[in-house]
């Protein structure tokens, strides 16, 4: 009676070991860190100067909190993963160093459209940038040809 005891024990161990492992993989594999440069692409983590973690919330899409290395937030926004990269795809929020928000808008498909909204360092608001979306659009064809 004691040895079934026993080997019920290391199943049930086993069992319990096996879904940590799964639970904390998966963990991993929706929520990572990449490096990026000045320009807000990807580079590698000794040429960075931010650092973006990406927490997935859809088949391809991706909250995106990007911050210094020193940890002080430089932006906020929607990633797709499309074509082998991440772009650019919604509501985007840049913050100042002092922590003040710079501007705010939406991407499309890693282009800027619409108005945007902008800020001084204090806090004043500045003069609305126009993106045009139809100039996107021309961008968009020209490069697909």
């Amino acid at each position: 009676m004691e040895y079934i005891k026993s080997d019920t024990m290391r199943t049930l161990f086993r069992l319990v070991f096996v879904s940590i492992l799964l639970a904390s993989s998966s963990l991993v594999l929706a929520q990572e860190t990449d490096y990026l440069n000045v320009q807000l692409e990807q580079t590698k983590k000794r040429k960075a100067t931010f650092e973006r973690e990406l927490e997935k919330i859809g088949e391809n899409t991706f909250k995106a909190t990007i911050r210094t290395r020193e940890g002080f937030l430089k932006a906020e926004g929607i990633y797709i993963f499309m074509d082998e990269k991440f772009m650019e795809h919604g509501e985007f929020v840049f913050y100042h160093a002092n922590g003040n928000v710079e501007s705010r808008g939406m991407y499309n498909y890693g282009f800027k459209i619409g108005d945007w909204e902008r800020y001084t360092s204090s806090g004043q608001r500045k003069a609305d940038r126009f993106y045009n979306p139809e100039s996107v659009n021309t961008i968009r064809n020209a490069m697909n040809e």
